[in-house]
């Protein structure tokens, strides 16, 4: 069976740090080797109160990877994932951006849990 899977987590920090967005969840969670992927990478919203995660991303709209972008947590990973220019949509609260998994990776599991670290990379919005 192909090994196909690589598995893209957000590091949760115990203490965010002032002025970094905050991420919720996103979707997917997983890429191909080889392939291109869309993901949705959503921040927090309180329904109670909804203008108070507005901007949590900065503005709608294309930003430019000058401006603003999704990136691997390590340099090191670099190589691994490229991403797309992000969209900012949903006042501010979600970010969309394509995510290529380098073909030359070779995951030692099709299974998710059973991945190797160097196989979960931590991505980050800045």
């Amino acid at each position: 069976m192909k090994k196909i899977i690589c598995i893209i987590f957000i590091l949760n920090f115990a203490f965010p740090l002032i002025g970094q967005p905050q991420i919720s969840y996103l979707l997917p969670d997983i890429g191909t080797p080889g392939m291109s992927t869309y993901m949705e990478i959503i921040g927090p919203f309180d329904p109670d109160n909804p203008n108070a995660s507005k901007g949590n991303f900065r503005v709608d709209g294309l930003i430019p990877n000058s401006v603003g972008q999704v990136k691997c947590l390590n340099s090191t990973d670099n190589w691994k994932l490229t991403f797309s220019p992000m969209v900012v949509s949903w006042d501010g609260r979600m970010v969309s951006v394509y995510v290529f998994v380098n073909p030359v990776l070779n995951p030692n599991s099709a299974d998710w849990e059973a991945l190797l670290p160097e196989f979960r990379i931590p991505i980050v919005v800045q």
